[in-house]
Order: C-alpha cells, then sequence, then structure tokens
C-alpha cells in the first residue's frame, strides 16, 4: 500500500479560564471548533428528540467546554443564579469564538455583493435546517448550524 504521508496538527491543551459570578472556571483543555461540530449533529435532530433529550444535549456541550474538575461547581453556580438556556448559550458561543478565533455571529443583513464560490466548495447546504430551526423559535440552535457549516 503506498503511503499518503503524515497528516495532523499537533496543538497544546488550552489553558484559559472565565470569570462566572465571583468564580473562576476553566475552560476544557481539549477544546476546539471539533466541539462545535459535535454539537450540531445533535442539533439538527434536536427538534425531534423529546425535551429531556434537548436539554441533555445542551448539558453535554457545556461539559465539553468547561474544564470537568470545574463543572459541578460551574453548574451548581449556574442554577443558583437562576441562569437559562440563552444565558449559557451566549456563554458557549463566547467560549467558542475566543478558543477557536472565529466569530460565532450571523452575518449582517447588508451583501457586500454576490459571495465568491470557490471550485472545490461543498455541496451540502444547511440552509432548509436553519430556515425550519428559525421558524420554530430556536434561532440559537440555527446560528450553531450556521456557524458549523463556516467551520467546516
Amino acid at each position: 500500500m503506498t503511503s499518503l504521508g503524515d497528516f495532523g496538527v499537533s496543538r497544546p491543551a488550552h489553558e484559559a479560564d472565565f470569570g462566572y459570578f465571583g468564580s473562576v472556571v476553566r475552560v476544557h483543555p481539549d477544546l476546539s471548533d471539533l466541539t462545535l461540530i459535535e454539537f450540531m449533529e445533535v442539533a439538527v435532530a434536536i427538534d425531534t428528540m423529546p425535551t429531556s433529550g434537548a436539554m441533555g444535549a445542551v448539558s453535554t456541550m457545556l461539559r465539553s467546554l468547561v474544564h470537568p474538575e470545574d463543572f459541578a461547581e460551574f453548574w451548581s453556580t449556574a442554577k443558583a443564579n437562576r441562569q437559562r438556556v440563552e444565558d449559557l448559550t451566549a456563554l458557549a458561543e463566547a467560549l467558542i469564538e475566543s478558543v477557536t478565533d472565529r466569530p460565532t455571529e450571523r452575518p449582517s443583513d447588508s451583501s457586500d455583493g454576490p459571495p465568491s464560490t470557490d471550485e472545490n466548495s461543498p455541496a451540502v447546504s444547511f440552509s432548509p435546517v436553519v430556515r425550519d430551526l428559525e421558524r420554530r423559535g430556536r434561532p440559537d440552535l440555527a446560528l450553531m448550524v450556521v456557524q458549523a457549516q463556516e467551520a467546516g
């Protein structure tokens, strides 16, 4: 068999933290944009899940963002301060953006002209999924789908 060579880029573990209601919470050392991709696999099907499954998906996402040794205190603090899913989603977006150096904002509605398309750009479009999530009142999940597509 012919070898195609060695691939992959070794990256150091993250050593970052953030303030959270007076405490310091460390970011999961293995956080990368692949974490977002894994979550998007679940998010695409989240509306067909029972509520418990959808909430479990959010919890799983947060566990992949917060250092395992800090998660229990983080979760307890979030509950004690009556945080909502929207609050934690905003935190998740900020963490992913800071660690991956990718903005998590939706593009503005104003256009800079027609987009340039690379000849090798993927043929897959998540536009129907985004529209469906927005129609169902889930702009947070629609944003994550857009971000995953842009990261791909």
